[in-house]
């Protein structure tokens, strides 16, 4: 995690007091004091859909992908693999570089690992399986113990159903899950909702904000796309990753692509992940990136949220 310097202000709703807060000299696993009535904890987390899509990539993960992943404190990847002779070996590797991980376990589609930095304890996890008859999304939910001051994180993927209806329900029911609890929350995924700006009345962008709004996050988003190509036809904008937060504020940084340097044969096009995005476009229709090479920007930030008052 990058240093916190002294040009870096969080403002921070904490508990029923607000403080405006100057945040100096701060590293990774370290508490800021605050006279003596708040301290601070910033941690650095990550979201990333890795391609697996439905077990096509049958676990092959790129060895790269550990390293763009190294030292952050809370991981959290999509489209894991399913049921794949990979996926034993990812995460032991994850454990030896010092994480500790929980994983979903559907029959079929796609996982969602979470990884926590060994120096905070998973007290809980717990997932629903999501396909069958549930129309829930693919979801992991782990509980943290953050040097005393609990925290849940939420990976989710909303399935690429063609009733956009579908994917509001599946996301209502993410809320649902989480309603109670009175401690931080960090939510990550991909969302799968379509182009910013899209006036869908089912399910978009601005839909899924206002329902965050209404149970108290906020929704954490950088410019730009998060797949598809780094510029698309007429400007469109695919940012279909996303963070939330309830009870902390998140400093976001731009949408990472610059991986896909790492196999110039696997990326084609360099930074975008198809050749070409156009309306009416469909799978057949684009270059695509091979399944087990990701095929999402990664979206990265820093998570700042208050110790537990004692």
């Amino acid at each position: 995690m990058d240093k916190i310097n002294s040009d870096n202000f969080v403002e921070m709703n904490a508990y029923t007091l607000e403080h405006r807060i100057l945040v100096t000299g701060n590293t990774k696993a370290n508490w800021v004091e605050m006279k003596g009535v708040f301290a601070l904890k910033a941690i650095s987390v990550l979201e990333w859909n890795i391609n697996q899509r439905g077990g096509k990539g049958r676990g092959n993960i790129p060895p790269w992908v550990k390293d763009e992943i190294n030292g952050y404190d809370i991981v959290i990847l999509t489209e894991f693999c399913t049921g794949c002779d990979g996926r034993a070996a990812f995460i032991s590797e994850l454990e030896q570089r010092g994480y500790h991980c929980a994983v979903s376990d559907n029959s079929n589609g796609n996982d969602i690992l979470i990884a926590i930095n060994a120096c905070f304890s998973i007290l809980n996890s717990t997932w629903v399986p999501c396909y069958g008859m549930n129309s829930f999304p693919e979801n992991l939910r782990v509980d943290i113990d953050c040097d005393g001051s609990p925290l849940t994180a939420m990976g989710i993927r909303i399935k690429t159903l063609d009733n956009f209806k579908m994917r509001k329900q599946e996301f209502k029911w993410v809320l649902e899950q989480i309603r109670d609890l009175k401690h931080p929350i960090l939510m990550a995924g991909d969302f799968n909702h379509g182009k910013r700006g899209s006036r869908n009345q089912d399910w978009s962008i601005s839909i899924m904000e206002d329902m965050l709004k209404g149970k108290g996050f906020t929704l954490y988003t950088p410019e730009g796309s998060s797949i598809y190509g780094v510029e698309n036809y007429n400007g469109n904008e695919f940012p279909d990753d996303h963070f939330a937060a309830k009870g902390a504020t998140i400093t976001l940084r731009p949408y990472d692509r610059d991986f896909t340097s790492r196999n110039p044969s696997a990326y084609p096009f360099g930074r975008d992940f198809q050749e070409l995005w156009y309306p009416g476009a469909r799978d057949g229709d684009l270059a695509k990136i091979a399944s087990s090479f990701p095929d999402h920007a990664i979206l990265k930030g820093n998570l700042c949220f208050p110790l537990q008052k004692e």
